[in-house]
């Protein structure tokens, strides 16, 4: 981990590591696949990841447009790095609510908390 990932994590505790989970699905295309490892190479997946949990552990029960709104990332991006959090067990889904981020969506969507959990070393 760099040293900016070591600081954002002192925001929700000492953690060996979030596991590196951004995927293309084995049907997309050559170039999914070169943008999901360029993502995780370069540090932006795991900082993205970092910063969502850090704003579940401090807030608790946003929805994913919320929370993307929160950590300032396009609400599909939010999603994604929710999804690889969710596989690294970090985040669960809570009670569905109406969204207060997006007056225009009028559906109700999940709620997102973290796991009180240390995460597992990822060797």
């Amino acid at each position: 981990m760099g040293t900016s990932m070591d600081a954002q994590l002192q925001l929700f505790g000492d953690t060996d590591c979030i596991p590196t989970v951004a995927r293309a699905r084995h049907t997309d295309p050559a170039t999914s696949h070169a943008a999901a490892a360029q993502t995780e190479a370069s540090g932006v997946a795991e900082s993205r990841r970092a910063k969502i949990l850090a704003s579940l552990k401090n807030y608790p029960g946003q929805m994913y447009r919320e929370l993307a709104k929160a950590v300032k990332l396009d609400p599909v991006e939010c999603m994604r790095r929710l999804n690889d959090l969710e596989r690294a067990s970090l985040v669960r889904k809570g009670k569905a609510r109406i969204c207060t981020a997006d007056k225009s969506f009028a559906n109700a969507c999940s709620t997102w908390h973290a796991v009180n959990q240390e995460p597992t070393p990822c060797h």
